[in-house]
Parts: structure tokens; C-alpha cells; sequence
């Protein structure tokens, strides 16, 4: 599937699909839904990555209790 064909099946602009592919816009749900409908898949599959969490430093509180 190319890009126009995204276009034709959202109603999208070509830069709104542009924008979504290249990362450079953040999703909404409904813009979600709208590619997956177009894409014919179900919406945890373009959800459906890896990436690792960065461990968070600790709290005030568990800092306190460390002193």
C-alpha cells in the first residue's frame, strides 16, 4: 500500500499522512482508528512495538528512607 492509497481510504491530506508516517505528528485515537480501518488491521498491531523504559530515579520518599 502506498501512500495515496492511505490518503483515498482516511480522507487524510497527503502531508497529514506524511506527517504521521515520518513521526512528526502525534496520533489521536480517532486518527489511530482511521488508519487501522485503512490499513485493514486491528489498532494494537500499529501499537505493537518495543521500546525500553528508562528507570525512573527514585521518589522523595524512597530518598528520605535511604538518609
Amino acid at each position: 500500500m502506498v501512500h495515496e492509497d492511505i490518503v483515498d481510504r482516511t480522507g487524510f491530506t497527503q502531508k497529514q499522512v506524511w506527517k504521521i508516517l515520518s513521526g512528526e505528528s502525534n496520533l489521536t485515537i480517532s486518527t489511530l482508528e482511521a488508519l487501522a480501518k485503512a490499513l485493514e488491521v486491528h489498532p494494537r498491531e500499529l501499537l505493537d512495538f518495543h521500546f525500553e523504559l528508562p528507570k525512573n530515579s527514585p521518589t522523595r520518599k524512597e530518598r528520605r528512607t535511604k538518609s
